[in-house]
């Protein structure tokens, strides 16, 4: 089977293709078969990683033009959603500037979420000591 792999080193874009027998790629996360790749056929392959868990989404990629995580995404669900194809394209995920092979800049992501500030912060005047005790006027708001 071949894995077609889009690439970019910083000035412009190519691909490499990388033959594997198909029980190389069975048995296998997305996520293992592109280190697979890296170790065993291209050092130079860059791609990104970090929980392995499904939870932080660095290692997101597409395949086939749909987008899926890495470390999530079992090989023969891969095989089986695309009915065994003889090629499958990788590729950075979209909307991202893509800094090199299918690693992008997820920067201005983060940057968004900063501003929106997307968590639970407690008033000024709770603390560890005294604890968070909801009013009935904050339990009557939250029944509307």
């Amino acid at each position: 089977m071949k894995i077609i792999i889009e690439r970019f080193d910083g000035k412009k874009k190519y691909e490499s293709t990388y033959e594997l027998r198909i029980d190389e790629v069975k048995g296998q996360t997305l996520l293992s078969l592109l280190q697979y790749i890296k170790r065993t056929q291209d050092i130079t392959l860059n791609f990104t990683a970090a929980c392995r868990m499904a939870i932080c989404g660095a290692c997101g990629v597409r395949v086939n033009g749909h987008s899926y995580l890495a470390c999530d995404t079992k090989m023969e669900e891969l095989l089986e959603e695309y009915e065994n194809p003889e090629s499958m394209r990788i590729s950075p995920l979209n909307n991202f500037r893509v800094i090199t092979d299918l690693v992008v800049d997820w920067e201005p992501s983060i940057e968004n979420l900063r501003k929106v500030k997307p968590t639970i912060t407690p008033k000024s005047e709770f603390s560890e000591k005294t604890g968070c005790v909801q009013t009935q006027a904050d339990v009557d708001a939250i029944k509307k």
